[in-house]
């Protein structure tokens, strides 16, 4: 039994993993999450003027002119307000950032989508509401501004010859202008007759259409248990495509629902019995519980049982919002609205708590509800106002803990998919990092389109972490010349992901560049050096050299000077001990401030190397300024003079200039005999590499010797 549903759960998650690689779930995926700040701000707002408690409303109502609630409803207004609004944006940019990554977001794109958007809204017609802007139609802006994009990028590449001899010579930003009208006029032309369809239905907008729709479904009915169950049903699966349900519904609420608690409290006024189980405040208490598809048992389920970081963050955020039955952000911010993973739990939870519900309150074990309840009234708080009774919360807990039950193991499935496709995307984003290293010097990864950024921005917070609490390591590869004898140990970086593994170090060098911690860093990386001195010295002998990587960046700063004196002083550092591997040369600049620096550092004792050195311009002119000791041969030199006789030419011509200057070379990337045999006869006498030694962690082995 056991074996088979572990069969069946392999299944199911790849056939959600595939589902969810499709691009149209990646781009509504990416457009939700780009709206959690709107959606975090919007529920705060919400939940500060609606708190349930009478005499609160009355306060912020009245102080200081009603300055407080008026101040975050307008917060409210502008947030959830105009949420379809800021949905609509934010699905076309998905859109194209994940359609076309390699290339800049056109704004005309998303413009022409938020066209689209309002139109189908209605915008045109008369006695529009702005009201219709708000989260009842974020269905709508979904799917127009996708469509609308898709649209938009087919026509523009369409015209894409057409439209460079169009406006030859003129300027390139009058040139996409230009290029973006005849996309833009058809996506008006589209969305006017969609919009003109609408009306001759009689419909103000696609919104009205829809919501008729499915009122009719419930026209003539009456209150009985198949009709709310269908109902529960519809409005989960309505939530669930993104249309709020709430809304949509309304009106067969109004109609079914809503006067049955009023029958219930004159009943009793009349000395009767109540007899109506179904009211509105049966569903609001019962069924939803932290909001549609009872997600305050999903809050649960992910703080219980995922070790997903993300969705427990988003949990922790929604939580406050969700006793008040606010969960907008855990719909839209996990998300649950076009999860497959949540669609089964999200519409079988509120069915089972309907059922368990109305069997309790038909048995007589939990009152019928006599009292009407705030929709935003706590759970356990709700349920005994509700009913005038401690059963009316014991249901609720019941409700609670089945709710649990059912979405915990959909939140492993969920927490297995999510760390594979995180996985997979730093993948994808290391490989693509590699393929376009030249062509991506100039680039910051964190704006990259897509996925990449994101990954980019994940692993830059990851990281920041990491060196404020110090969780990164230093592995040392010794240094050999060719007698055999070691000269020194050079300190590598090793920061291990907690879920992605070792990050190369050069990308983790970018990531602490961009998010301008850098410095930090290899004042870090030094210390750590410092505190592993004695050891390298009594493994290795006294006499080695202990080299660090610095960045141009970092080298260049006042700082990172600072820092060193300040060990020297504290008896960490010697500097006869220190040779300081400047690397990044195109971002070195010889200013007199840092001439002084080096010049009185090497004065002192301290030796410097200019590290991946090549025959090029770059590397040459910095030999000009007689400051550096030791020359670190590019790795593409060293491992390509196995197959590339120039290779041996150059490095020789290298060590010819180099031996001319007094200053020594070394050569890493060693890795064969033969590779250390063609350095010598090239002049190269100074070797690192696996010839050797692996970069080893010195606090668990010792190094291997020749």
């Amino acid at each position: 039994m056991r074996r088979a549903f572990a069969a069946f759960q392999t299944r199911f998650i790849r056939l959600i993993d595939k589902i969810e690689s499709a691009l149209l779930i990646r781009v509504i995926r990416a457009g939700l999450h780009n709206m959690i700040p709107i959606l975090t701000i919007g529920a705060f707002a919400l939940t500060v003027y609606s708190f349930p408690v009478a005499s609160y409303i009355t306060f912020i109502k009245t102080f200081a002119g009603g300055f407080i609630y008026g101040f975050f409803h307008a917060v409210y207004n502008a947030t959830f307000g105009l949420l379809s609004v800021y949905m609509a944006v934010s699905f076309s940019y998905s859109y194209c950032s994940l359609k076309e990554p390699d290339k800049r977001i056109n704004i005309w794109c998303i413009l022409s989508a938020l066209i689209a958007f309002l139109m189908l809204d209605g915008i045109t017609a008369e006695g529009f509401s702005i009201a219709s802007l708000g989260a009842v139609s974020v269905f709508l802006a979904m799917v127009t501004s996708i469509a609308a994009s898709a649209v938009y990028l087919e026509v523009h590449r369409r015209f894409a010859l057409r439209r460079e001899s169009f406006s030859y010579g003129a300027d390139s930003r009058l040139n996409h202008t230009v290029a973006a009208i005849i996309p833009t006029v058809i996506i008006i032309i589209l969305s006017a007759a969609a919009a003109f369809l609408v009306k001759l239905t009689g419909r103000a907008n696609m919104n009205e259409l829809i919501s008729d729709a499915l009122n009719g479904l419930f026209s003539g009915g009456s209150s009985s248990f198949g009709t709310g169950l269908g109902f529960v049903f519809s409005s989960s699966i309505l939530w669930f495509f993104g249309i709020h349900g709430g809304n949509c519904l309304q009106g067969v609420s109004d109609t079914l629902f809503v006067p049955l608690l009023q029958s219930n409290i004159q009943a009793l006024a009349a000395g009767g019995e109540a007899t109506e189980i179904l009211c509105k405040p049966f569903f609001d208490c019962f069924i939803l519980m932290g909001g549609c598809g009872s997600s305050i048992c999903l809050l649960f389920a992910i703080l219980l049982f995922s070790r997903d970081r993300n969705m427990r963050d988003i949990a922790k955020t929604s939580s406050f919002h969700m006793v008040f039955n606010i969960n907008e952000l855990m719909v839209f911010g996990l998300p649950i609205v076009f999860n497959p993973v949540m669609l089964i739990p999200f519409i079988l939870v509120p069915i089972l708590q309907y059922i368990i519900a109305y069997a309790a309150t038909y048995l007589g074990l939990v009152p019928v509800i006599t009292s009407a309840v705030e929709w935003s009234t706590p759970v356990l708080v709700g349920g005994y106002l509700a009913t005038g009774s401690a059963a009316g919360s014991l249901l609720q807990l019941f409700n609670i803990a089945v709710g649990v039950a059912v979405y915990a193991p959909f939140v492993r499935i969920m927490g297995s998919i999510r760390k594979k496709r995180k996985l997979d995307n730093y993948k994808a984003f290391t490989q693509y990092c590699r393929a376009n290293e030249e062509q991506l010097r100039s680039a910051r990864l964190s704006e990259l389109n897509g996925d990449y950024g994101m990954v980019a921005k994940a692993l830059i917070l990851d990281l920041k972490k990491a060196v404020d609490s110090g969780e990164y390591r230093l592995f040392y590869q010794p240094q050999y010349n060719y007698a055999g004898d070691c000269i020194g140990v050079e300190a590598l970086l090793r920061w291990k992901h907690p879920e992605y593994g070792t990050v190369d170090p050069p990308l983790a060098v970018r990531l602490a560049k961009e998010g301008e911690f850098l410095e930090e860093l290899e004042r870090g990386i030094l210390a750590k050096t410092m505190e592993d001195r004695e050891r390298l010295l009594e493994r290795f002998g006294s006499n080695i050299r202990i080299s660090v990587n610095v960045t141009g960046h970092t080298v260049s700063c006042e700082a990172y000077w600072s820092f060193l004196k300040q060990l020297y002083l504290q008896g960490r550092l010697k500097y006869e001990q220190l040779c300081i591997e400047i690397t990044e040369q195109d971002a070195l600049s010889f200013d007199s401030c840092l001439l002084k620096h080096v010049r009185e550092m090497r004065e002192c004792g301290v030796t410097f190397a200019i590290d991946d050195f090549s025959a090029g311009q770059t590397s040459i002119r910095y030999l000009k300024e007689e400051l550096f000791d030791l020359i670190k041969l590019d790795g593409s030199l060293v491992q390509g003079m196995t197959v590339n006789p120039r290779c041996s030419e150059i490095i020789a011509s290298i060590a010819q200039l180099a031996g001319s200057l007094h200053i020594g070379v070394l050569a890493e990337f060693v890795e064969t005999e033969e590779m250390k045999e063609l350095l010598h006869r090239a002049g190269c006498d100074n070797y690192q590499g696996y010839l050797f030694s692996p970069p080893v962690d010195i606090s668990t082995v010792d190094f291997p010797g020749l």
